[in-house]
């Protein structure tokens, strides 16, 4: 039995730095896609990426199995028909133009396999999965009737932050944290596309809305702090500016009020 395939859109620093040493830690055969030839080629030259995360005693550690197409490639229709879930990480400006792409070669799915599929926003916006359905319509009018019962378009919030993409001589490097937490949409999703919560580290939730605030009220909080009193400091990393106890101290307190702020938001 072939690996569970899945098409992501982007090679950015999320598409890289997260989801694909996700998916391929979970066995899923992994396929980037991407406008950048400079990124594109070594990826496939090496067949995957190099990932280094922040703090790990073993330094950069190879992802392989990782293969990379251009969004012009022909074959590019054929893969998205053969996937068993899709996926965008391009940033929530992109989503509009990426949605019009993708929407003849999801037309093209339904007129041949007929095969549902989800397609996942890992954009850390609300209005992620609105934005790209509007870009499937506007690319084919006739999906239209196909969105939530063979097409499920959820949203991701992501708690990794990735600082950096990097093409070396060895390859293309992507530099983060060692946080693997991730909640999908799962009341957005169709239970008939093959996606059941086995993937470890993507946890699908009910509601999103609760996870998606967490994230951007409370995580981002604490990271934009520090970055920006770190950033005062002359400090060149997080854990640089968390070593400063009155820095870490500001950062405690932002965390704290942006924490009683997200919980009466959902007591409310």
């Amino acid at each position: 039995m072939s690996a569970a395939r899945c098409v992501v859109v982007g090679t950015g620093r999320v598409a890289g730095g997260f989801l694909a040493p996700l998916l391929r830690s979970a066995g899923w055969e992994t396929i980037l896609v991407g406008r950048n030839r400079a990124v594109i080629e070594p990826i496939n030259e090496g067949s995957g990426l190099w990932l280094n995360v922040a703090g790990a005693p073993s330094g950069s550690r190879w992802i392989g199995g990782v293969s990379a197409v251009s969004l012009d490639d022909p074959s590019l229709s054929r893969i998205v028909e053969r996937a068993d879930l899709v996926a965008t990480a391009v940033g929530p400006s992109s989503l509009l133009e990426v949605g019009r792409l993708l929407a003849p070669l999801l037309w093209a799915r339904l007129q041949t396999s007929g095969n549902p599929v989800n397609v996942i926003a890992f954009e850390n916006h609300r209005r992620a999965p609105e934005i790209l359905t509007r870009g499937f319509l506007q690319g084919r009018t006739p999906l239209a009737p196909h969105v939530g019962r063979g097409i499920g378009v959820g949203g991701a919030a992501v708690w990794r932050a990735v600082s950096n993409r990097k093409v070396t001589p060895s390859g293309v490097r992507y530099d983060a944290n060692g946080v693997d937490e991730c909640y999908v949409d799962a009341a957005s999703l169709v239970s008939s596309a093959p996606l059941d919560g086995s993937i470890p580290g993507l946890e699908l939730v009910r509601p999103f809305e609760d996870r998606i605030v967490e994230k951007l009220w409370v995580f981002n909080a604490g990271h934009a702090a520090a970055a920006y009193l770190g950033w005062h400091a002359g400090c060149e990393t997080l854990d640089e500016a968390m070593a400063h106890e009155g820095i870490r101290a500001t950062v405690s307190a932002v965390v704290r009020e942006a924490q009683q702020a997200l919980e009466a938001y959902l007591t409310a």
